[in-house]
């Protein structure tokens, strides 16, 4: 079974749209989850599912939260139980991570190109930092949540907080990279 995770909102195409393409592709089978920001989710659920999502969580989610919906929609061969927290198996924990590392690496590229050319302003600094505070709640990244909460905070200059975000970014970069590389040993 193959499961999909899809942001709502995505440059170019909504996520109801991207369902909507792979459902009329004939991947009905496929298992979608519909992951939002938006504040008015809770109004618009009833609409995403209809568009052919599986479910939809709403942002900022726990791995534990995902992991009870990757469980409850693919069942007991995606996820195993350690006491009584689910654990994902390594395949779709390797899958989570990848996400992950792929939207921070882009993040990295964001801040690089818009902090050179000056288009990188304190809301935009937190907009990111708000993004990746959300991936590293899934990739159980303690210490980088902890920056972001902290940089979202701070009065210090945006060149200061941009650098201090990019090295946490860097850092936890090698470790995702690291617990993946692990995980596929397995």
């Amino acid at each position: 079974m193959i499961l999909v995770l899809t942001d709502h909102s995505m440059p170019g195409m909504h996520g109801f749209e991207l369902v909507k393409k792979i459902r009329e592709s004939g991947k009905h089978k496929l298992i979608i989850i519909g992951v939002t920001a938006d504040i008015y989710a809770h109004q618009s659920r009833d609409f995403l599912l209809k568009s052919g999502m599986d479910a939809v969580l709403i942002k900022p989610i726990s791995l534990e939260v995902l992991e009870h919906h990757i469980f409850n929609l693919l069942g007991a061969d995606a996820i195993t139980f350690n006491g009584n927290k689910f654990c994902l198996n390594n395949d779709t924990r390797i899958l989570v991570l990848e996400e992950v590392l792929k939207v921070q690496n882009e993040t990295l590229l964001t801040i690089a190109l818009d902090a050179d050319s000056g288009l990188l302003n304190a809301s935009t600094l937190n907009s990111l930092l708000h993004k990746v505070k959300g991936g590293a709640l899934l990739s159980q990244a303690d210490d980088l949540h902890q920056s972001c909460s902290d940089l979202e905070r701070s009065n210090q200059a945006i060149a200061e907080r941009i650098s201090l975000f990019r090295q946490a970014l860097l850092d936890n970069n090698l470790n995702l990279e690291n617990q993946i590389l692990q995980l596929k040993k397995l």
